[in-house]
This record gives structure tokens, sequence and C-alpha cells, in this order.
């Protein structure tokens, strides 16, 4: 979806989700946390920065809906509302300018304001939609010994200490003392 002229198309007061057209205007705002967490100490001058790693993206979705707007809405709500067997909300594919400006591709719909209409007027619901992204796998530990731990752990690094380009020292071998005698050569120079 290339990102369209605001002042030209009507594309940015369009929003899609889960593939399915959502009635009335959409005005859509990009919320994107920083993920820092900056603390200064009391009495302190400079504050120390941890990075948590990037929070979800958020989307808060304004709807101005005409009555007709509200009669195809209320038909498309289990699309929103969608809930599993497991309690977890199904992710929905987002389709609007904003969401493509930010990389935001997937989304769980949060919390849902619907406020009474205007007389006469339009009625607004506000959506938050929050960027979803699959759980992490979780790694299971391994029971079984490595390979050659027996050989002083040295096996599965031959080429390569952790991926440093360095090759690891020599290991002495079992039948190698460690403390050698001088040889017969040694001192001859003297």
């Amino acid at each position: 979806m290339p990102l369209p002229n605001w002042v030209t198309t009507e594309d940015w007061d369009i929003l899609r989700l889960g593939g399915v057209r959502i009635p009335g205007i959409a005005k859509v705002k990009g919320k994107l946390g920083s993920g820092l967490d900056v603390k200064k100490p009391k009495g302190g001058k400079k504050a120390t920065i941890k990075d948590d790693g990037d929070p979800p993206g958020e989307l808060d979705v304004e709807l101005s809906m005409s009555h007709q707007d509200v009669v195809e809405f209320a038909e498309i709500i289990p699309v929103l509302r969608a809930i599993t067997k497991d309690g977890a909300r199904d992710p929905l594919q987002v389709e609007h300018p904003e969401a493509y400006l930010w990389g935001i591709n997937n989304v769980t719909v949060g919390d849902i304001d619907s406020d009474h209409p205007d007389q006469g007027g339009r009625k607004k619901i506000t959506l938050k939609l929050i960027e979803w992204a699959p759980a992490p796998a979780a790694v299971k530990a391994s029971k079984k010994a490595p390979d050659g731990s027996e050989a002083g752990g040295w096996a599965g690094f031959e080429d390569d200490v952790a991926g440093s380009g360095r090759r690891p020292p020599p290991r002495p071998s079992p039948a190698t003392p460690l403390v050698q005698a001088p040889s017969k050569a040694a001192g001859k120079n003297i």
C-alpha cells in the first residue's frame, strides 16, 4: 500500500480491519512508545537510561458515523469482538495509511468507547488498536550433555569462539604434560 496524499484522496478516512471496511469516517492517530526507562536519581545530575525494547504500537481510532453507518457497523461487531475458545482475541489485519506509515500490520482490538449520538448529527465510536505480534517461542533447555564435554567443554568451539571469528587456544592433549623438561639443545648458545 503506497502512502496516499491526504489532500487529494479519501484513503485517510477509510479503515479496514480483518479485510472488512469499517463504516463511517475514521480518524486514526498513531502512538509509539520509546521503551526507554529513564531514571534520575534524587539529587543527582544525570539520569540513567535502560532500553526495555519497543512496546507495541497503538492506533487510536475515532469513527464518526451516520445512522446508516451505525446500522452497518452493528453487523460487523463480531469481527471486532470475536473471542477464541482460549479467551484471547484474534489478531486482525489493519489497512490504513497511518498503520502503513508506522509498519503496523496486525492488531488486536482493545478498549472501545461509544458516545451518545449528537442530536440530529453523528455518533462517535473510538477504538484502541494494539499492535499484535506472536509470542516468542519458548526455548527448552537440553537435558543432554553437550558433545565433547569430557574434553573440557571445548567441543562445539572447534572453529569459532561464540561467533567472534577467533579460534580457541590449543587444548593440551592428555599425553602431553603441562610442564615440559628443557630440551637437550637448551642453553647451548649461552
